[in-house]
């Protein structure tokens, strides 16, 4: 499947503001991408100010690079590149937050795409430049990839860019005052080293500039797999695979049902203990969503749940594998990604977002999961949750306390985390 432009949009705002917002629509066409950048400039001084997170429709994008160039103590510029992977169809906002008021120019660029492959970048870079015509970096791409580029500059005169190659797009390009932003894509048929370079137009050599390119694959048509329902720990079959890791799961549930008066006065355990269901409770450790709701108390009623790695399931809210980090890190779990597929290979321990589960009801929560591979080791599940919010990466000094999962329990808990260990 060939990647195709579905559209771009982009704008720059004027002095004061911490938080900006652009309007985009994303087409329905599948496999989506949308990638965002911004750029920030100072005439007069150094750029302190950076972006502290970006949302499309609510959702978090994932930053792949930011840079600040501020080699003279004036001038300075600022620009971030992030993407979000399946982002939501229609007409939504991007939402960006600042650390700090803009005390220059601040430009915005965002461009969407069908047709690739949802996993993090397969390479990205950077320059930045002081003086000269023109930027470029070097990056491998994979046959068939997407690079998207974008750059900005600061300094007093109107220059305008072009970037080089004959099927080269140029998509925006501002020109604020004493900022300069502009961005594009180029497609590329083959795997090999490529060099992404913007010239300048006009007579003015460049200011302080900073570049930024990420390269993107396509979606393989042929990369789907049989799946195999598991329950934790143990699989009931499992299918060919490729991927060499310990485990390959194709999708993850997390059901949440909500109690009713009866079940909880009937419960005799702490509303937070992992012990509130009894295993005769349980008629069969089921291995879909779906059966897992019927595996639990019968005065239980369906509320809510999320499932990551299905683009549409079934009574669950759709979420993307690259929402999860490795344990105690900033970094993005690179080894997922695609719909279907997060791959835990020996000793990796992954960890979801904090997700919000509707307030302090009694509720029963399950987890469940499709594999496409059940490999060496042993798959297993932990979860922890608070009253208030926490961080995704907080260890458990300033994080609550990671407990086993083997069956669905009940809990007043508000925030619920999951992680998953091969071991």
């Amino acid at each position: 499947m060939a990647i195709v432009f579905d559209g771009s949009t982009g704008t720059y705002s004027d002095l004061g503001a911490s938080s900006f917002t652009l309007a985009r629509t994303v087409g329905t066409d599948s496999n989506r991408l949308l990638v965002v950048s911004v750029g920030l400039g100072d005439l007069t001084g150094e750029v302190t100010n950076h972006v502290n997170s970006i949302t499309y429709a609510g959702q978090a994008l994932t930053k792949i690079e930011e840079q600040t160039n501020n080699p003279w103590g004036t001038q300075g510029c600022y620009q971030s590149m992030w993407y979000i992977l399946a982002p939501t169809t229609g007409s939504n906002n991007i939402v960006i937050t600042c650390s700090e008021a803009a005390s220059g120019r601040i430009c915005m660029g965002a461009m969407s795409f069908s047709g690739v492959a949802q996993q993090a970048p397969t390479a990205s870079n950077f320059d930045k430049q002081v003086g000269g015509d023109y930027t470029s970096v070097a990056l491998t791409t994979t046959a068939g990839a997407m690079v998207v580029s974008t750059g900005a500059e600061a300094g007093s005169l109107a220059t305008e860019w072009s970037q080089a190659g004959d099927d080269a797009v140029l998509r925006f390009h501002y020109n604020a005052v004493g900022m300069r932003f502009f961005g594009g894509y180029r497609p590329f048929t083959t795997a090999a080293s490529q060099t992404i370079r913007w010239d300048e137009i006009g007579p003015y050599s460049i200011r302080n500039t900073i570049l930024i390119a990420a390269s993107f694959a396509e979606y393989d048509d042929d990369s789907s797999s049989s799946s195999s329902s598991s329950s934790f720990g143990y699989s009931t079959s499992s299918s060919s695979s490729s991927s060499g890791a310990c485990w390959a799961i194709q999708d993850f549930t997390m059901l949440i049902e909500e109690d009713d008066l009866s079940s909880s006065s009937s419960s005799s355990s702490s509303s937070s203990s992992s012990e509130g269901y009894s295993e005769s409770s349980i008629s069969s450790e089921s291995s879909s969503s779906e059966s897992s709701s019927s595996s639990s108390s019968s005065s239980s009623q369906p509320y809510d749940g999320f499932c990551w790695g299905e683009e549409t399931p079934i009574g669950a809210n759709a979420e993307v594998w690259t929402t999860w980090k490795y344990k105690e890190s900033a970094s993005v779990a690179t080894n997922t990604g695609i719909w279907g597929d997060q791959e835990i290979d020996d000793g990796d321990q992954f960890v979801s977002p904090v997700k919000d589960t509707g307030g302090d009801r009694l509720k029963v929560i399950s987890f469940t999961y499709n594999d496409y591979e059940a490999g060496f080791g042993t798959l297993t599940i932990e979860w922890r949750g608070s009253d208030t919010p926490f961080a995704q990466d907080s260890n458990e000094i300033v994080g609550p306390v990671w407990q086993s999962y083997t069956i669905p329990f009940n809990t007043d808990l508000r925030y619920i985390q999951v992680k998953t260990e091969c071991k």
